[in-house]
């Protein structure tokens, strides 16, 4: 049997009613749906302070979105009209946003851009706005519609950087140094103003050339291998180098970056040029030194010789005259008491003329000996020359002082002829002193010292007291040949030391010396 008209009807209204429950249901789903993204989308523009706006046309309103509303209007009940919105707007801000919503609404074309804005709250901020207009299905203008960002931040910080890198040029215009941006092309990216004083080139033209091309004569020189190597090896580099084209001498600095090499650069022509006339005034002057050495050395030794030869020409005729004196002495009559002292006279005038040959040819010693230094204790040294004066005039009654322990690095023998003369001079020149004192340590600047309380002499001839043969007391007096201070005076030269004296006449004499380390 087949199903009769009643039980098809029954069917066909049960697909039906399953169709329309699935219609339902996905209806149902796609507003959930609708929903859920409807909030991701109002969390995400809030996440991003994006608000979105909507100007439509017939009739004319504006529509903002909620996070619009937060962003600029808190407090409203969400009716802004475009003009309020504008107010939000400064004047300048206000006229430019109006021209641009203005050729959208006439479909012209849509804008982005960033303005100032102040919030009804009165806080003020920076918006991207962004708009592009909207067409219904007749392909008729409908709407303006858009949205916008708070970048107040991004602003501020571009305006930091702005500023930043503003603060940055005007160092890097304003320095002495020459830069010079290189990337790792070699390609010069940057040229400050002393760079195109220093090299003699606009900084137009290099701009985007290869260096080496800009300067061909550098290629294969110091300048060229040197920037090579700090952007091989990746380390700073310092150096000087001739540029050939340009005659100049550069003290240059190059410093790898991310980008290629830092090159800094001073023109030090003029420094080289006197370096170099100092090198040759030097070389001059170390010429003129040896030769005059070499002249000084030949002087000393014909001085020498010739001292030498007078010494031992003068021995020959003064033996002689002291050989006849002697003998004419011997033949006088007993009672010829002038010619006696005639004879005396001469014998004495032979014996100090003796004298001075001998001190003359030790002072020529003294320029001649080879100096050799050692540890020497002054102290002991100068106790053995006051023994040696002792035991010469043993009824001398004078009161020696002595620091002990008095060091110094100088030559033995010849400390011991500084020591002879000067504590022999005060021996001496205190012999006429009632209670002679003699004193040998050290001063107050740290100099050596021998004073005593004797005659002294006058400050006004000191500036002749190491001359040789010059005396300022009458040889009855104080006898001697006045060759033994100049022979100090060498002997202290000789080690690096000075020498001076301080006395009052009757007041005894204070001589002080240093002796230079040794080395």
């Amino acid at each position: 049997m087949s199903a009769g008209p009643a039980s098809r009807e029954g069917a066909c209204d049960g697909e039906v009613e399953e169709l329309l429950d699935s219609i339902r249901r996905a209806k149902g789903r796609l507003r959930e749906l609708l929903v859920e993204r409807e909030t991701q989308l109002r969390m995400a523009a809030r996440l991003a302070s994006v608000g979105a706006w909507r100007v439509v046309l017939a009739p004319l309103r504006f529509l903002p979105s909620a996070e619009w509303l937060r962003l600029l209007a808190q407090g409203t009940d969400g009716a802004v009209s475009l003009t309020g919105a504008l107010r939000l707007f400064p004047r300048p801000a206000r006229r430019t946003l109006l021209a641009h919503v203005r050729d959208g609404l006439r479909g012209h074309a849509g804008f982005d851009l960033v303005v100032p804005a102040r919030t009804l709250a009165g806080e003020r901020i920076h918006l991207r706005l962004i708009a592009e207009p909207e067409f219904d299905a007749t392909g008729a203008l409908a709407a303006l519609h858009g949205a916008c960002q708070d970048v107040t931040e991004q602003v501020a910080r571009e305006r930091e950087a702005t500023g930043l890198a503003l603060r940055l040029a005007n160092t890097v215009e304003s320095i002495t140094d020459g830069l010079l941006s290189l990337d790792r092309d070699w390609r010069v990216t940057y040229v400050n103003a002393a760079a195109e004083r220093i090299l003699r080139c606009r900084r137009e033209p290099m701009a985007g050339q290869v260096l080496w091309q800009v300067f061909p004569h550098a290629v294969g020189g110091v300048f060229h291998h040197e920037c090579e190597q700090a952007l091989a090896e990746n380390r700073p580099r310092v150096f000087q180098s001739f540029l050939e084209g340009l005659g100049i001498w550069l003290e240059v600095r190059a410093y790898p970056t991310g980008q290629g090499l830092a090159v800094y650069f001073t023109d030090v022509t003029q420094q080289r040029l006197l370096q170099e006339e100092l090198a040759r005034h030097q070389r001059g002057l170390e010429q003129l030194v040896q030769e005059r050495t070499q002249e000084l050395r030949n002087a000393n030794d014909e001085l020498a010789a010739f001292t030498m030869a007078v010494a031992h020409d003068l021995r020959a005729p003064l033996a002689a005259i002291e050989g006849f004196s002697r003998a004419l002495q011997e033949r006088l009559p007993a009672h010829d008491d002038r010619a006696q002292h005639y004879a005396d006279r001469t014998a004495a005038g032979v014996e100090r003329m003796g004298d001075m040959i001998d001190a003359l040819l030790a002072l020529s010693r003294v320029g001649q000996t080879p100096l050799e230094r050692r540890p020497i204790d002054l102290s002991a040294l100068a106790a053995e020359v006051v023994e040696q004066l002792r035991a010469a005039d043993p009824l001398r009654q004078i009161k020696v002082e002595i620091t002990p322990g008095l060091q110094a690095s100088a030559d033995p023998r010849l400390l011991r002829t500084v020591l002879e003369n000067l504590l022999g001079n005060a021996w001496k020149f205190t012999r006429r002193t009632a209670g002679a004192r003699i004193r040998f340590g050290l001063a107050g600047d740290g100099a050596f010292c021998v004073a005593d309380n004797g005659a002294g002499f006058d400050l006004a001839y000191a500036h002749k007291l190491f001359t040789p043969f010059q005396r300022f007391h009458a040889q009855e007096d104080f006898p001697g040949t006045g060759v033994g201070l100049a022979a100090v005076r060498r002997v202290i030269q000789r080690h690096g030391g000075t020498i001076s004296a301080e006395s009052a006449a009757g007041e005894g004499a204070t001589f002080h010396f240093t002796l230079a380390p040794a080395g």
